[in-house]
């Protein structure tokens, strides 16, 4: 910590991706979810999963679905192997596919067609780009708007308070943790409000077309559905 804080730089390079994916894989998610519920009412059956993590959505997806076709990109080598393995388990390989890929290169020459996919989604990626105040954030859903125009995109992610002025903190603690962690691991804290990531989303020239809103343990998530 005292050397993150000297060079903030240092954050990204001290994550321990095996310990994050070993982590993930030892959860076990409600069924069905909140996420699946969300992209079935607006009628996905083909979903790119931006940081598809150990594979767990798009598993459940194609589980419900026999038709559902799903593909997902994660920079972590051990995430990617946790969400291959976890899909053949499964015997879903004929409608899933996962590769180690950024972000801000998923969609250029490489699986999937843009033409195939018929949304994106990712939860916790967008929040990796607020170092910057959210410069990033927006290059990148800039980027994305290039190579699937028009296309929609659920973020799923949460409203950050550090360092900013919220009601009460006592009830935020859990978010105020995992802000430290976003700052200490050089993501920086994401906007605390809907206007804050709105206004993000304006700037790449992308546009909120509805959002789904909550609280669970103290952290404020959320589901926007934006276009690209």
């Amino acid at each position: 910590m005292a050397d993150v804080l000297c060079d903030p730089a240092l954050g990204s390079t001290r994550r321990d991706d095996d310990a994050l994916a070993k982590a993930f894989q030892q959860l076990e998610p409600h069924r069905p979810s909140l996420t699946r519920h969300v992209l079935e009412t607006w009628g996905v059956r083909s979903c790119l999963d931006l940081g598809c993590g150990t594979g767990s959505l798009l598993i459940e997806l194609a589980e419900a679905d026999p038709l559902f076709r799903g593909w997902g990109v994660d920079a972590s080598p051990s995430m990617i192997a946790a969400a291959t393995r976890s899909i053949r388990d499964a015997g879903l390989e004929p409608q899933l596919c996962v590769a180690r890929g950024d972000i801000t290169t998923v969609g250029q020459g490489s699986p999937p067609d843009p033409d195939e996919v018929q949304a994106l989604y990712g939860r916790s990626i967008m929040n990796e780009f607020f170092a910057d105040d959210g410069r990033a954030a927006s290059e990148v859903l800039g980027v994305l708007s290039k190579r699937f125009p028009s296309k929609l995109f659920f973020v799923e992610d949460y409203y950050g308070c550090l360092t900013r002025d919220v009601p009460s903190v006592d009830d935020r603690l859990h978010t105020l943790l995992q802000d430290l962690a976003q700052a200490f691991s050089g993501q920086g804290v994401p906007p605390s409000s809907l206007e804050g990531w709105t206004s993000v989303y304006c700037e790449s020239g992308c546009s909120l077309v509805h959002a789904y809103e909550g609280t669970n343990d103290g952290i404020s998530w959320f589901i926007h559905v934006i276009q690209l």
